[in-house]
């Protein structure tokens, strides 16, 4: 048994499938894990959620934020109208519910206690530990997989706190959790999130 890891997917389904003969993956007995972001940009995003979805627990994926913008416009638009083409296409299709629920209940976190390997979309902030990190993920999975989702969708572009703090609560707690994990690049020692800062590693602020 074999487990590959992806980075971002992006809707390029027939790149992916490139790639799995290429590595000749075998669902039967092989594990493809994905960091997020199976959607968006590359033209064939329903496609791709078609394929993953059929590939049961022989795969794992986190929650990236093009994934989290595809289920706000699902809760917003579950008929269909997204400016988005591409997530259009998804929210007009008629297994929608099926996908839908499907990424709706993965995680934000991943940890394999086989391979002692954390998977996150973006980041962790210094603050955090494993454990923290999951349990963190936890509270915003329970948000996502409830009937309190709309709330949480329309806050998701509010000003929001950049400096983690364990004493945060409701959904600023929630909406920064969510932020350090699917769109964090840089923060400083102290869990600040450099917002600003978007280059390759060593261009971020002291």
């Amino acid at each position: 048994m074999a487990t590959y890891i992806v980075g971002d997917i992006q809707g390029c389904c027939d790149a992916l499938q490139r790639l799995l003969e290429k590595i000749r993956f075998d669902s039967s007995r092989d594990e493809l894990w994905c960091t997020g972001d199976l959607v968006n940009r590359g033209g064939q995003s329903l496609e791709t959620l078609r394929l993953l979805e059929s590939l049961g627990d022989r795969f794992h994926t986190v929650l990236g934020n093009h994934d989290i913008f595809l289920l706000r416009e699902h809760w917003r638009l579950p008929d269909g109208g997204s400016a988005n083409r591409e997530i259009d296409a998804i929210l007009r299709a008629p297994d929608r519910e099926q996908l839908m629920n499907w990424l709706q209940g993965k995680p934000l976190a991943h940890w394999s206690e086989s391979h002692r390997v954390l998977m996150v979309h973006a980041g962790v902030v210094p603050q955090w530990t494993v454990e923290t990190t999951l349990s963190c993920a936890a509270e915003v999975e329970r948000v996502l997989q409830s009937d309190k989702r709309g709330k949480f969708f329309s806050k998701m572009n509010k000003n929001w706190v950049r400096r983690w703090d364990d004493g945060l609560t409701g959904w600023r707690r929630r909406r920064l959790i969510s932020n350090i994990l699917t769109l964090l690049r840089f923060c400083d020692q102290n869990g600040k999130i450099l917002a600003s800062a978007s280059g390759p590693p060593g261009s971020q602020p002291p």
